[in-house]
């Protein structure tokens, strides 16, 4: 078992067996969607557009996004920090709802379905809708990148052509991903996910030649 420590929100060290269940911060996102996709829904697209420009940002860059964010969807929210920098949960968060506000941009169906596709599935779906080589290199960047802002900039990509073909994820998976993408203790295991969901998904969607 790891006894190590990790930061809390607050910015402090603490055991991590001692952290907040992550269960907790995905129902806090998955909350945050559902009102996002009923305000949608319901023709107020304010929210949503606030959020759209923001998307592939992180908190410092556009506090005021995220003090929106916090307010209208987040009233509740249980992990942010007290530094003048945003911590891990945060920029998790986040950059989940702003990519979300940009998948769902003039989309008659819901972009986040809850529990029905991982980013590694999702991008699976992808290569095979799009016929493009090149996907798999944009998943492979993301996975290897270190800083918020590199991860939020592959993301983006990606997260622009699943707007193109209309593909859904789960973005309170991915928050919850991207939060244990920081975690040293928890990185591997996200990339070992996404990179077996990818996997698994395309050779399920390629037709087996005879």
């Amino acid at each position: 078992m790891d006894t190590g420590t990790q930061q809390d929100f607050s910015g402090q060290d603490m055991p991590l067996s001692s952290l907040p269940e992550k269960q907790s911060f995905y129902n806090s996102i998955a909350t945050a969607l559902y009102k996002l996709q009923a305000a949608y829904e319901r023709g107020d697209r304010a929210t949503l557009a606030t959020l759209r420009k923001a998307a592939g940002k992180t908190p410092e860059k556009d506090p005021l996004a995220w003090s929106y964010a916090l307010d209208t969807l987040l009233p509740d929210f249980a992990y942010t920090g007290t530094k003048d920098e945003a911590n891990n949960a945060e920029r998790a968060a986040f950059t989940a709802l702003s990519l979300y506000a940009l998948h769902q941009r003039a989309l008659g169906r819901p972009m986040h379905l809850k529990g029905k596709k991982s980013l590694g599935t999702a991008v699976a779906e992808l290569t095979v809708s799009s016929g493009s080589k090149s996907i798999k290199s944009r998943l492979d960047a993301l996975m290897v990148a270190r800083t918020p802002s590199a991860i939020s900039y592959h993301l983006r990509s990606l997260i622009s052509l699943l707007h193109t073909y209309e593909i859904p994820l789960d973005y309170a998976q991915l928050a919850s991903d991207l939060w244990a993408l920081h975690t040293p203790s928890r990185r591997e295991g996200v990339i070992l996910r996404w990179g077996r969901d990818y996997a698994s998904a395309l050779w399920k969607q390629t037709p087996t030649k005879n």
